[in-house]
């Protein structure tokens, strides 16, 4: 889970970061909420609150960070 500082702009990629799909017309980019990279929909299903507070909105999160950020939960 490598939390960036600015998102991956749209244009500089154009594969899935994950399964390497090509993007298009039928295969929309997709922002990870945590490590910011770009993924298609199939690998960003997750839907993940980045905060412990009460009431944090569960946002779109690629499968990796999901999967890192529930066992990191898990661990306190």
């Amino acid at each position: 889970m490598n939390k960036k500082d600015h998102r991956v702009p749209d244009k500089a990629v154009s594969k899935c970061t994950s399964c390497g799909s090509d993007y298009g017309a039928f295969m929309p980019r997709h922002h990870c909420r945590n490590c910011r990279d770009l993924f298609c929909y199939k690998c960003t299903q997750g839907r993940i609150a980045l905060t412990a507070e009460d009431n944090a909105p569960q946002v779109h999160v690629c499968d990796r960070c999901q999967k890192g950020l529930i066992q990191a939960k898990g661990a306190c």
